[in-house]
């Protein structure tokens, strides 16, 4: 298994988190990583542009593509474009690619650290050695870090999220800021009944097709700001 750091814009992060992008591509010019360096199995850690990491994926299967004209891109295009998600300005941009990497995510979650990689201005895939990708960037977390949250039928149908008490314990009397997956930022604070409060949790759920036993992460980007993210699958193990 080999250890990858991918450098991503942040929409694009944020697609591959929200479930919507669920291949990673790479189109260039020339033969560079990761062309010819994913396999199954092997971990992607990414990284926001300019920022900290945000997400990791285990690769489900890999395709490459060489030789390519632009017929074949605009034929990628066409055939994986809605998995990969691509903005029509990416799409012109590598119109006279000659080599493509599609990398299929699996078992995507959030994180807050990442391996430690040398600084690069220009360098977007990173492929780790062994000794390498055990390194981290960032010491470990504090419990209030990154959390998940695993939503009941009760919590969709009366619209709140609840937090565990200890974790309710440790983040109330804090004025929270909250930075939504819609793009709003909201103030907020834990109710004495555990309860995060915000009126319109209902109006998040439908927008984002939030089932029973799906979970919410909460990833924190700052003392007391946390970015809210839907995963739109059932975690496994979990029952309705």
């Amino acid at each position: 298994m080999t250890t990858h750091v991918a450098i991503l814009l942040p929409r694009y992060l944020s697609l591959i988190l929200a479930g919507r992008k669920t291949i990673e591509s790479r189109l260039t010019r020339s033969k560079r990583p990761p062309f010819g360096c994913v396999a199954a199995g092997d971990v992607i850690y990414f990284k926001r542009s300019g920022g900290p990491y945000q997400a990791k994926a285990v690769v489900e299967r890999v395709r490459y593509f060489s030789n390519l004209t632009p017929a074949g891109v605009r034929q990628i295009h066409r055939q994986f474009g809605s998995l990969i998600g691509g903005e029509p300005a990416y799409w012109q941009s590598k119109s006279t690619s000659r080599y493509a990497t599609l990398i299929w995510l699996k078992n995507v979650q959030p994180v807050h650290a990442g391996p430690a990689i040398p600084s690069s201005g220009w360098q977007a895939w990173w492929v780790l050695k062994d000794s390498a990708s055990t390194k981290s960037s960032a010491p470990p977390a504090a419990s209030t870090a990154h959390f998940q949250i695993t939503l009941t039928a009760g919590a969709l149908r009366n619209r709140y999220i609840r937090l565990p008490r200890a974790l309710a314990d440790a983040l109330r009397h804090r004025p929270l800021r909250l930075d939504l997956p819609t793009g709003a930022q909201i103030a907020t604070e834990v109710t004495t009944k555990n309860i995060l409060r915000y009126r319109a949790w209902g109006d998040l759920f439908r927008l984002f097709g939030v089932k029973p036993n799906h979970p919410v992460h909460f990833v924190r980007q700052a003392p007391n700001r946390y970015r809210v993210l839907f995963t739109t699958r059932p975690l496994s193990g979990t029952r309705a």
